[in-house]
């Protein structure tokens, strides 16, 4: 007895043609605008204090976030997404920030951190 399979594998790529001469592909103006919109309507789902990238900063923070002790990378991240301009003194880890942390963020455009090389927690302004 033959394999009902054999049929159906001959017609496979018949099948398969057609498919595609019936799908045209969408032309890729349409796919940027719909991949802009769905990107769109994702940002305005999201809350106010959802995490901007994955550090503890909202995303429209009312007030100065605490950056000692991290990276100048992330102290960067988080501070312009607070919305303000970054002055930067040293390298290595924050060891002190101005204005300070907690601060409301209204009326402030810029900030200032301090970086040293050898990060120790006495390093760190109370």
């Amino acid at each position: 007895m033959p394999s009902p399979l054999a049929g159906v594998a001959r017609q496979l790529s018949g099948w398969s043609r057609e498919w595609q001469q019936d799908e045209a592909a969408p032309p890729a103006r349409k796919l940027a605008r719909q991949q802009q919109e769905l990107y769109r309507q994702w940002l305005e789902s999201r809350d106010d204090t959802a995490l901007a990238g994955g550090g503890a900063v909202a995303r429209f923070p009312r007030r100065l976030p605490d950056v000692v002790g991290q990276s100048l990378r992330r102290a960067l991240r988080d501070l312009q997404a607070a919305g303000l301009t970054v002055q930067v003194e040293g390298s290595g880890r924050v060891v002190g920030q101005t204005p300070a942390a907690g601060t409301p963020l209204a009326g402030i455009k810029a900030a200032t951190i301090k970086l040293r090389a050898a990060y120790t927690t006495a390093d760190v302004k109370q």
